[in-house]
């Protein structure tokens, strides 16, 4: 892999990861192209089979998503709402036993 390649990458990789609070990695595959990981344990996949185009726009597009003020701050609400309900469907859960 070419190291302009893998710099830019890792160079949007980084600041998408300063944008979003998170900290995703990735990997290049002979056989299946860019993996992209939650984290660097490398346990759990995002997407896999990227080409670079794919990986770099990704990142442009995550970034531009968090950096939208009224979008991030749309899936933040969405994220509260979606746990509240898990933990109220827990309670009633717990109710009725």
């Amino acid at each position: 892999m070419p190291t302009a390649t893998k710099t830019q990458l890792q160079y949007e990789l980084d600041r998408t990861n300063q944008t979003t609070g998170l900290n995703m990695v990735f990997e290049k595959s002979r056989e299946t192209g860019y993996i992209l990981y939650t984290d660097e344990t490398k346990t759990s996949q995002i997407n896999c089979c990227l080409s670079f185009k794919e990986m770099l726009s990704t990142f442009q597009n995550l970034r531009r998503i968090f950096e939208y003020k009224n979008l991030k701050d749309s899936i933040f609400k969405k994220i509260q709402v979606d746990k509240q309900d898990f933990y109220y469907s827990q309670l009633s859960k717990l109710g009725t036993n």
